[in-house]
């Protein structure tokens, strides 16, 4: 499972499902599961596990991937949805 950088997510929806987007200069298979981490602000670092919901070239070897997180931690996935609803 490849490791990527991660833009802070940018929905939350009622089930608790987050999502967002990351790029990458190598396209990741739809479906495929992928470790993650980033900054929602400074000294606030999540990491998770995602599926790739979609994935789109956005110019020569750059893909824009959209992703759907499966496993993160309770207290991480509150911080995303009060940073998601500021």
């Amino acid at each position: 499972m490849k490791s990527h950088q991660f833009n802070p997510p940018t929905s939350c929806n009622d089930r608790g499902y987050i999502s967002g987007t990351f790029r990458v200069t190598s396209r990741p298979e739809t479906g495929s599961f992928i470790k993650l981490e980033f900054s929602l602000e400074e000294n606030m670092k999540i990491k998770a596990i995602g599926k790739v919901k979609w994935t789109s070239k956005v110019e020569i070897n750059r893909y824009e991937n959209g992703l759907e997180f499966w496993h993160i931690e309770k207290k991480d996935r509150e911080r995303i949805r009060k940073y998601i609803e500021k």
